[in-house]
């Protein structure tokens, strides 16, 4: 079995690239994107159309109901099934959704479902004495997670906490057991990267195509029909609600907004990728054939493929 993961910000093209790789070489693709696992959106997502998918099994591509919860280690679970039940076949990890890419490649803990009075009793403690001494409880609890995080961060200090009063167990001792199982031991990890000022255009020609394709009618259809709900956070769907609600005065307003947020998601994207050393970075010239070709040769120095 060999396992790529195409990563990259959004609006380099991931998608695209991932189906034709996978149709020339017949592998199966694991959208690794945590808006395109949503049903019933498609503008706004940079889902696959149904003629891209044709003749590629895909997974996790309209996976969930959008009302639905769905954590990281939810998709460390379907991804860990679909590779289990696959044992001979190929994979393409394609998306850019940093915490799913995590999940999969240093662990997860478990997902410990929240206990809002044992979070209030906490923060209770924390306003009454300080945050420090929280911070000083964890570290006295779990050294190893204390030493990775601020002790000005007080959600995951009040997370770690949680964790060990309802199970028992550290944060850290929990990301271990979990990556002892990892199921991705051997795997190789492409990266989309390209000049900002590039990115940037693409990102804004693909926001206008959305929108000229009835992006704002989709999301009221939506909405009216409670298919999302008013705290959705997708981006530019809370900001099309607030167009709708009358929040947002202008569509060129609205546009430009939705066009920002990108932006600013996908520079979050590029730092987030350059955490991993094993990455193989691989310049995006647009020309899918030219591409392409980066990434066989890439793969054939690698003994991935067979020239």
């Amino acid at each position: 079995m060999k396992i790529i993961f195409l990563l990259g910000p959004t609006g380099i093209g991931k998608t695209d690239l991932a189906f034709s790789f996978a149709k020339k070489y017949n592998c199966q693709i694991i959208s690794c994107d945590s808006i395109q696992i949503y049903q019933f959106l498609n503008l706004g997502t940079g889902k696959p159309t149904k003629e891209e998918m044709k003749g590629i099994k895909q997974y996790l591509y309209d996976h969930i109901h959008p009302n639905s919860y769905y954590s990281a280690f939810n998709f460390y679970l379907d991804v860990k099934q679909i590779i289990e039940d696959h044992p001979k076949e190929n994979f393409i990890i394609s998306g850019g959704t940093g915490l799913f890419v995590e999940a999969l490649i240093r662990g997860i803990a478990p997902s410990i479902p929240r206990d809002e009075n044992l979070r209030n009793e906490l923060r209770e403690q924390a306003n009454k004495s300080s945050w420090k001494e929280l911070y000083d409880m964890l570290y006295e609890l779990d050294e190893n997670y204390a030493k990775k995080i601020s002790k000005n961060d007080h959600i995951r200090i009040i997370r770690a906490l949680e964790i060990y009063f309802l199970t028992g167990k550290t944060m850290n001792s929990l990301k271990e057991e979990t990556r002892r199982s990892v199921f991705i031991n051997k795997y190789t990890l492409l990266n989309l990267i390209c000049e900002r000022k590039d990115l940037y255009e693409r990102i804004d020609i693909r926001v206008d195509s959305w929108f000229n394709e009835g992006w704002i009618e989709e999301v009221k259809e939506l909405y009216n029909g409670k298919i999302i709900k008013n705290d959705f956070k997708a981006i530019g769907f809370k900001e099309i609600m607030d167009f709708l609600n009358g929040k947002i005065k202008s569509k060129s307003k609205l546009i430009e907004l939705v066009k920002q947020k990108e932006r600013n998601y996908a520079k979050r994207q590029i730092t987030w990728f350059k955490r991993y050393d094993e990455r193989i970075d691989i310049e995006r010239n647009f020309n899918e054939e030219k591409d392409l070709e980066k990434i066989e040769n890439i793969l054939i120095k690698k003994g991935v493929l067979n020239d």
